[in-house]
Order: C-alpha cells, then sequence, then structure tokens
C-alpha cells in the first residue's frame, strides 16, 4: 500500500506499519505556565486513552491511563519546575501538548 512505511518482523510474520495509523495533533493545556496543576482535554474517543509526561532529557515522570474521553482531566501535580511534554495516546490518536511549571 502507499501508507505503508516499514516491516517489522517478529519472528513468525511481519506487520505492515501504516503511517495514517495515528496522527500527531497539537493540544493546549491550561493554565500553561502552571505552578500546582494543569487541565487538558482529552479527545473524543471509545478507545482507552494513555497520558504520558516527559521531562527536557525524554524521561517518564508521570503515566496515566484513562477510559473517559472528551473531559478535561487535572494532572502534574508533584513536577519540579521546569519544561514537559504531555502525550497523550489510543490506537487511532496521538495528541501532545508542552507544558511550563513555574516555581
Amino acid at each position: 500500500p502507499a501508507s505503508e512505511i516499514g516491516l517489522i518482523d517478529l519472528g513468525e510474520q511481519p506487520i505492515a506499519l501504516e503511517a495514517s495509523a495515528t496522527e500527531l495533533t497539537e493540544m493546549t493545556a491550561y493554565p500553561n505556565p502552571f505552578a500546582s496543576s494543569f487541565r487538558i482535554k482529552l479527545p473524543t474517543t471509545d478507545e482507552q486513552l494513555l497520558v504520558n509526561i516527559f521531562d527536557v532529557q525524554g524521561r517518564l515522570v508521570q503515566s496515566l491511563q484513562r477510559g473517559l474521553s472528551g473531559q478535561a482531566v487535572e494532572l502534574g501535580q508533584g513536577l519540579l519546575p521546569g519544561a514537559y511534554t504531555v502525550q497523550i495516546t489510543s490506537l487511532s490518536f496521538q495528541g501532545q501538548a508542552k507544558i511550563i511549571k513555574s516555581e
């Protein structure tokens, strides 16, 4: 297929990866910068959502799975001051937002 971008050999049968499987969407977190926590609206989907927060070194610092979609969730409690990337993924969706925790 035209959208095929590669094959993975898992020892038995190769799996084709498709570029159209997920598209990266920019999301908005507020307030940004934040002092104690921030909110981000989850996309509307019937799929399980995985929310990961990474620091500037790419280390996973918080993770959460949600079945609730289309709602705003509060995140970021306990993060140290600095810049972070929030990634939200499901089988058909991938979104991200850049956030800053102030001192």
